[in-house]
Protein backbone atom coordinates (compact mmCIF):
# COMPACT_ATOMS: atom_id res chain seq x y z
CA UNK A 1 0.00 0.00 0.00
CA UNK A 2 1.56 3.26 -1.16
CA UNK A 3 1.72 6.24 1.18
CA UNK A 4 2.90 9.84 0.99
CA UNK A 5 3.43 12.62 3.59
CA UNK A 6 4.44 16.24 3.07
CA UNK A 7 4.82 19.56 4.89
CA UNK A 8 5.48 23.07 3.61
CA UNK A 9 8.95 24.48 4.30
CA UNK A 10 8.45 28.25 4.26
CA UNK A 11 12.17 28.97 4.61
CA UNK A 12 13.01 26.99 1.45
CA UNK A 13 9.82 27.90 -0.37
CA UNK A 14 8.94 24.30 -1.21
CA UNK A 15 7.34 21.14 0.08
CA UNK A 16 9.29 18.51 1.99
CA UNK A 17 7.92 15.02 1.35
CA UNK A 18 8.51 11.32 1.93
CA UNK A 19 6.79 8.28 0.45
CA UNK A 20 6.91 4.52 0.66
CA UNK A 21 5.07 1.20 0.57
CA UNK A 22 3.52 -0.75 3.43
CA UNK A 23 2.03 -4.26 3.64
CA UNK A 24 -1.28 -2.99 5.05
CA UNK A 25 -3.17 0.14 6.07
CA UNK A 26 -2.19 0.04 9.74
CA UNK A 27 1.47 -0.16 8.83
CA UNK A 28 1.06 2.60 6.24
CA UNK A 29 -0.42 4.94 8.86
CA UNK A 30 2.40 4.12 11.29
CA UNK A 31 5.00 4.88 8.61
CA UNK A 32 3.20 8.11 7.66
CA UNK A 33 3.27 9.25 11.30
CA UNK A 34 7.00 8.60 11.56
CA UNK A 35 7.68 10.31 8.24
CA UNK A 36 5.40 13.27 8.95
CA UNK A 37 6.94 13.94 12.36
CA UNK A 38 10.45 13.80 10.90
CA UNK A 39 9.46 16.24 8.15
CA UNK A 40 7.77 18.67 10.51
CA UNK A 41 10.57 18.51 13.13
CA UNK A 42 13.88 17.26 11.68
CA UNK A 43 15.40 18.24 15.04
CA UNK A 44 13.46 18.51 18.34
CA UNK A 45 14.13 22.24 18.52
CA UNK A 46 13.38 22.89 14.82
CA UNK A 47 9.78 23.27 13.67
CA UNK A 48 9.41 23.34 9.88
CA UNK A 49 5.61 23.25 9.80
CA UNK A 50 2.82 22.45 12.24
CA UNK A 51 0.51 20.97 9.60
CA UNK A 52 0.99 18.51 6.78
CA UNK A 53 -0.92 16.42 4.29
CA UNK A 54 -1.06 12.69 3.61
CA UNK A 55 -2.04 10.28 0.89
CA UNK A 56 -2.64 6.61 1.70
CA UNK A 57 -3.70 4.15 -0.98
CA UNK A 58 -4.67 7.07 -3.22
CA UNK A 59 -6.80 8.85 -0.60
CA UNK A 60 -5.81 12.31 0.61
CA UNK A 61 -6.05 13.97 4.00
CA UNK A 62 -5.22 17.55 4.95
CA UNK A 63 -4.25 19.58 8.03
CA UNK A 64 -2.56 16.73 9.93
CA UNK A 65 -0.71 18.23 12.97
CA UNK A 66 2.65 16.48 12.45
CA UNK A 67 4.47 19.29 14.26
CA UNK A 68 2.46 19.03 17.49
CA UNK A 69 4.59 17.19 20.04
CA UNK A 70 1.64 16.88 22.43
CA UNK A 71 -0.25 14.56 20.08
CA UNK A 72 0.43 10.86 20.71
CA UNK A 73 0.89 8.36 17.89
CA UNK A 74 -2.53 6.82 18.60
CA UNK A 75 -4.16 10.26 18.48
CA UNK A 76 -2.26 11.09 15.30
CA UNK A 77 -3.46 7.86 13.67
CA UNK A 78 -7.07 8.77 14.47
CA UNK A 79 -6.53 12.30 13.13
CA UNK A 80 -5.08 10.95 9.89
CA UNK A 81 -8.01 8.61 9.42
CA UNK A 82 -10.46 11.42 10.21
CA UNK A 83 -8.71 13.74 7.73
CA UNK A 84 -8.99 11.10 5.00
CA UNK A 85 -12.63 10.43 5.82
CA UNK A 86 -13.38 14.14 5.78
CA UNK A 87 -11.96 14.38 2.28
CA UNK A 88 -13.66 11.15 1.17
CA UNK A 89 -17.06 12.41 2.31
CA UNK A 90 -16.79 15.64 0.42
CA UNK A 91 -18.42 16.10 -2.95
CA UNK A 92 -16.20 14.85 -5.78
CA UNK A 93 -14.15 17.41 -7.64
CA UNK A 94 -15.71 18.72 -10.85
CA UNK A 95 -14.53 17.33 -14.15
CA UNK A 96 -12.57 19.66 -16.43
CA UNK A 97 -15.68 20.13 -18.56
CA UNK A 98 -17.77 21.36 -15.62
CA UNK A 99 -17.83 24.89 -14.26
CA UNK A 100 -20.17 24.86 -11.23
CA UNK A 101 -21.85 28.19 -10.54
CA UNK A 102 -24.42 29.29 -8.01
CA UNK A 103 -27.99 28.88 -9.16
CA UNK A 104 -28.70 32.57 -8.61
CA UNK A 105 -25.48 34.42 -9.27
CA UNK A 106 -21.96 34.23 -10.69
CA UNK A 107 -20.31 32.74 -7.57
CA UNK A 108 -20.78 29.48 -5.70
CA UNK A 109 -21.61 31.23 -2.42
CA UNK A 110 -24.07 34.11 -2.42
CA UNK A 111 -22.63 36.08 0.53
CA UNK A 112 -22.33 39.75 -0.52
CA UNK A 113 -19.21 41.86 -0.17
CA UNK A 114 -19.01 43.90 3.02
CA UNK A 115 -15.98 45.18 4.94
CA UNK A 116 -12.69 43.32 5.40
CA UNK A 117 -12.00 45.30 8.57
CA UNK A 118 -15.40 44.51 10.06
CA UNK A 119 -15.25 40.80 9.27
CA UNK A 120 -11.64 40.42 10.40
CA UNK A 121 -12.48 42.12 13.70
CA UNK A 122 -15.14 39.44 14.26
CA UNK A 123 -12.60 36.71 13.51
CA UNK A 124 -9.88 38.27 15.64
CA UNK A 125 -12.30 38.66 18.56
CA UNK A 126 -13.24 34.97 18.31
CA UNK A 127 -9.59 33.89 18.17
CA UNK A 128 -8.77 36.00 21.21
CA UNK A 129 -11.65 34.49 23.15
CA UNK A 130 -10.98 30.84 22.27
CA UNK A 131 -7.23 30.48 21.71
CA UNK A 132 -4.36 31.22 24.09
CA UNK A 133 -2.92 34.67 23.26
CA UNK A 134 -2.90 34.36 19.46
CA UNK A 135 -0.03 36.18 17.76
CA UNK A 136 -1.36 37.92 14.64
CA UNK A 137 1.38 39.64 12.60
CA UNK A 138 0.41 42.58 10.42
CA UNK A 139 2.15 43.92 7.33
CA UNK A 140 3.14 47.55 6.97
CA UNK A 141 1.31 49.38 4.15
CA UNK A 142 4.60 50.03 2.32
CA UNK A 143 5.35 46.28 2.33
CA UNK A 144 1.89 45.50 0.98
CA UNK A 145 2.22 48.06 -1.79
CA UNK A 146 5.70 46.81 -2.68
CA UNK A 147 4.42 43.24 -2.97
CA UNK A 148 1.53 44.37 -5.15
CA UNK A 149 3.98 46.19 -7.39
CA UNK A 150 6.20 43.10 -7.67
CA UNK A 151 3.26 41.04 -8.92
CA UNK A 152 2.36 43.67 -11.53
CA UNK A 153 -1.31 42.99 -10.79
CA UNK A 154 -4.15 45.35 -9.89
CA UNK A 155 -4.67 44.41 -6.25
CA UNK A 156 -8.13 45.32 -4.95
CA UNK A 157 -8.21 47.48 -1.85
CA UNK A 158 -9.67 44.56 0.14
CA UNK A 159 -6.54 42.48 -0.44
CA UNK A 160 -4.24 45.31 0.60
CA UNK A 161 -6.32 45.90 3.73
CA UNK A 162 -6.33 42.19 4.56
CA UNK A 163 -2.54 41.90 4.74
CA UNK A 164 -2.38 45.04 6.86
CA UNK A 165 -4.59 43.16 9.33
CA UNK A 166 -2.95 39.72 9.18
CA UNK A 167 0.27 38.70 7.45
CA UNK A 168 0.19 34.94 7.91
CA UNK A 169 0.99 33.23 11.21
CA UNK A 170 4.39 32.36 12.74
CA UNK A 171 5.15 28.64 12.94
CA UNK A 172 5.58 28.72 16.71
CA UNK A 173 2.02 30.06 17.08
CA UNK A 174 0.37 28.55 14.05
CA UNK A 175 -3.40 28.94 13.67
CA UNK A 176 -5.32 26.64 11.33
CA UNK A 177 -7.61 29.49 10.26
CA UNK A 178 -8.88 27.85 7.06
CA UNK A 179 -9.94 24.18 6.79
CA UNK A 180 -7.80 23.10 3.83
CA UNK A 181 -5.40 25.97 3.23
CA UNK A 182 -2.54 27.62 5.08
CA UNK A 183 -2.73 31.40 5.25
CA UNK A 184 0.23 33.02 3.44
CA UNK A 185 2.39 35.97 4.38
CA UNK A 186 3.48 38.44 1.68
CA UNK A 187 6.75 36.63 0.89
CA UNK A 188 4.95 33.37 0.34
CA UNK A 189 2.38 35.09 -1.89
CA UNK A 190 5.19 36.07 -4.24
CA UNK A 191 7.00 32.71 -4.03
CA UNK A 192 3.92 30.52 -4.56
CA UNK A 193 2.68 32.67 -7.42
CA UNK A 194 6.01 32.47 -9.20
CA UNK A 195 6.17 28.69 -8.80
CA UNK A 196 2.69 28.29 -10.30
CA UNK A 197 3.52 30.59 -13.21
CA UNK A 198 6.51 28.40 -14.01
CA UNK A 199 4.67 25.10 -13.49
CA UNK A 200 1.69 26.08 -15.66
CA UNK A 201 3.66 27.98 -18.34
CA UNK A 202 3.57 25.07 -20.78
CA UNK A 203 -0.23 24.86 -20.48
CA UNK A 204 -0.91 28.57 -20.93
CA UNK A 205 -0.83 28.74 -24.71
CA UNK A 206 -1.72 32.06 -26.27
CA UNK A 207 -3.16 34.28 -23.55
CA UNK A 208 -6.59 35.68 -24.34
CA UNK A 209 -7.86 38.61 -22.29
CA UNK A 210 -10.90 37.55 -20.30
CA UNK A 211 -12.70 39.29 -17.44
CA UNK A 212 -12.38 38.20 -13.83
CA UNK A 213 -14.28 35.02 -12.96
CA UNK A 214 -13.88 33.38 -16.37
CA UNK A 215 -12.23 29.97 -16.06
CA UNK A 216 -8.71 30.05 -17.51
CA UNK A 217 -7.73 26.36 -17.07
CA UNK A 218 -4.22 27.52 -16.17
CA UNK A 219 -2.45 29.89 -13.78
CA UNK A 220 -2.53 33.54 -14.85
CA UNK A 221 -0.33 36.45 -13.78
CA UNK A 222 -3.45 38.13 -12.43
CA UNK A 223 -4.08 35.33 -9.90
CA UNK A 224 -2.85 36.33 -6.42
CA UNK A 225 -2.76 33.37 -3.98
CA UNK A 226 -3.31 34.21 -0.31
CA UNK A 227 -3.76 30.69 1.08
CA UNK A 228 -2.94 27.17 -0.04
CA UNK A 229 -1.19 23.87 0.48
CA UNK A 230 0.62 21.51 -1.88
CA UNK A 231 -0.43 23.15 -5.15
CA UNK A 232 -4.04 23.84 -4.14
CA UNK A 233 -4.91 27.49 -3.52
CA UNK A 234 -7.41 30.19 -2.77
CA UNK A 235 -6.63 33.21 -4.92
CA UNK A 236 -7.90 36.69 -5.70
CA UNK A 237 -8.73 37.21 -9.37
CA UNK A 238 -7.40 40.67 -10.22
CA UNK A 239 -8.49 40.70 -13.86
CA UNK A 240 -10.81 43.59 -14.75
CA UNK A 241 -14.56 43.20 -14.94
CA UNK A 242 -17.58 43.03 -12.66
CA UNK A 243 -15.99 40.20 -10.64
CA UNK A 244 -12.65 41.96 -10.11
CA UNK A 245 -11.46 40.80 -6.68
CA UNK A 246 -13.53 37.62 -6.56
CA UNK A 247 -12.14 34.54 -4.78
CA UNK A 248 -11.60 31.31 -6.68
CA UNK A 249 -10.06 27.97 -5.84
CA UNK A 250 -7.18 26.43 -7.74
CA UNK A 251 -6.59 22.68 -7.90
CA UNK A 252 -3.23 21.32 -9.04
CA UNK A 253 -5.02 18.88 -11.37
CA UNK A 254 -8.13 20.74 -12.53
CA UNK A 255 -6.75 24.30 -12.27
CA UNK A 256 -9.45 26.95 -11.70
CA UNK A 257 -12.35 25.12 -13.35
CA UNK A 258 -14.47 25.18 -10.17
CA UNK A 259 -15.17 28.81 -11.01
CA UNK A 260 -15.45 31.79 -8.67
CA UNK A 261 -16.45 30.88 -5.12
CA UNK A 262 -16.99 34.23 -3.35
CA UNK A 263 -17.70 37.71 -4.64
CA UNK A 264 -14.82 39.17 -2.64
CA UNK A 265 -12.39 38.57 0.20
CA UNK A 266 -14.79 40.24 2.64
CA UNK A 267 -17.52 37.78 1.60
CA UNK A 268 -15.22 34.83 2.37
CA UNK A 269 -14.29 36.38 5.73
CA UNK A 270 -17.96 36.92 6.56
CA UNK A 271 -18.66 33.22 5.96
CA UNK A 272 -15.62 32.29 8.04
CA UNK A 273 -16.70 34.56 10.91
CA UNK A 274 -20.20 33.08 10.76
CA UNK A 275 -18.75 29.56 11.00
CA UNK A 276 -16.61 30.48 14.00
CA UNK A 277 -19.64 32.05 15.68
CA UNK A 278 -21.61 28.85 15.07
CA UNK A 279 -24.11 30.48 12.69
CA UNK A 280 -23.46 28.11 9.79
CA UNK A 281 -20.82 25.81 8.33
CA UNK A 282 -18.00 27.25 6.23
CA UNK A 283 -17.63 26.54 2.50
CA UNK A 284 -20.50 24.11 2.31
CA UNK A 285 -19.80 21.94 5.34
CA UNK A 286 -16.76 22.74 7.51
CA UNK A 287 -17.43 23.15 11.25
CA UNK A 288 -14.83 24.51 13.70
CA UNK A 289 -13.81 23.20 17.09
CA UNK A 290 -11.07 23.93 19.62
CA UNK A 291 -9.04 20.87 20.65
CA UNK A 292 -6.19 21.26 23.15
CA UNK A 293 -6.18 24.98 22.51
CA UNK A 294 -5.93 24.59 18.72
CA UNK A 295 -8.51 25.52 16.09
CA UNK A 296 -9.55 22.42 14.12
CA UNK A 297 -12.06 21.80 11.33
CA UNK A 298 -14.32 18.83 10.58
CA UNK A 299 -16.25 18.23 7.39
CA UNK A 300 -19.90 17.73 8.34
CA UNK A 301 -21.41 18.14 4.88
Amino acid sequence: MEWFASVWDAARGQNRSLSGDAPNRRSAIEQVITAGRSLARPQPETLISMLGKVRIDGERGYSVPFGDENVTDDEMARMIQAAIENERDRSPLPTPETVPLAAHGPTRYATPASSVVEQWCRIEEWLGGHLASPNIPKAMPDAVNETATRTEADWPEELRTFFALVNGFPMEQWINLLPEHELFDLDRVVDERQVELEVWAEFSGDEVDQPAGVVANTWLREFIPFAGVDGNFLFVDTRPGSLHGCISGFDKTFADNSGPQWMSLSALLADLADALDGTRAFAGGWSPDVVDGQLTWTWTG
